[in-house]
């Protein structure tokens, strides 16, 4: 995909969809750090209650995720298409990297427009997580949650959208000349995975939660984007509404 199919690939994405607004001082919609929100089922039924007990923002992978990291890319289950491209060092300190912004074109009548390239510097994320189980039944739990940036108007938060996009270009790739930093974050993986057949076979990491009971995760990202404002975990994924725990302000 070159840069000049980013117009028609938002434009998709984009066309007919009425932005979300999230009310900030709705809690069944969005919570704070150490506030609890519930989700529920197709039928209304409560699922699990979800807190966010600590978030750290830094430069620096934390050890034990970059043992994780570095045995991927060992073993060659490491999947450089859930990134954006960034590297590290060997204590696991991320590397500045340049991205180029675009304006969008339409696709037919004007293209996209290169305005700039600046410096980003990706951050590790990490968040302890607690997760109760409402239900009945014992659940299997995987703490894959998406991260969103949204934008504050007034009492609201949502995600409208932009006209214009950022990249990552690598030349040197020969596979991905370029990654998008539309994507706010990259979940980490958790285990290492191995190959056979030459497919990568990844390991279960989904935890058991007996009912009434609580478990606590620790979920981590990689982020490169302009700012780090205004960041959301989306639990909206497997649940109805729209229910959000903010992240940093």
């Amino acid at each position: 995909m070159s840069p000049d199919d980013f117009s028609e690939k938002i434009s998709k994405i984009s066309e007919g969809i009425e932005p979300m607004m999230l009310d900030i001082n709705n809690k069944s919609e969005v919570v704070q750090l150490n506030e609890a929100i519930n989700t529920i089922d197709l039928n209304g039924n409560p699922l699990e209650e979800l807190t966010v007990v600590k978030a750290t923002l830094s430069d620096t992978i934390a050890s034990k995720q970059l043992a994780i990291l570095n045995k991927q890319i060992k073993a060659g289950t490491y999947d450089s298409n859930d990134s954006f491209g960034e590297e590290w060092d060997k204590k696991g300190k991320l590397k500045p990297m340049i991205a180029t912004e675009y304006v969008l074109g339409d696709g037919k009548h004007t293209v996209n427009k290169e305005i700039r390239e600046f410096e980003v510097r990706p951050k590790y994320l990490e968040i302890e997580l607690k997760v109760k189980n409402l239900t009945e039944k014992t659940i299997n739990y995987s703490p894959y949650i998406q991260l969103r940036r949204l934008a504050k108007q007034g009492d609201f938060y949502t995600d409208l959208p932009t006209d214009t996009t950022y990249i990552h270009k690598i030349p040197s790739d020969p596979f991905n000349t370029f990654y998008y930093l539309e994507t706010p974050a990259y979940p980490l993986p958790t285990t290492v995975g191995k190959v056979v057949d030459h497919i990568v076979e990844e390991e279960v990491d989904a935890h058991p939660i007996l009912p009434g009971e609580t478990a606590t995760f620790t979920v981590n990202y990689i982020l490169a984007n302009i700012e780090y404002s205004n960041l959301f975990l989306n639990l909206n994924a497997y649940s109805p509404g729209d229910r959000y725990i903010q992240i940093t302000q």
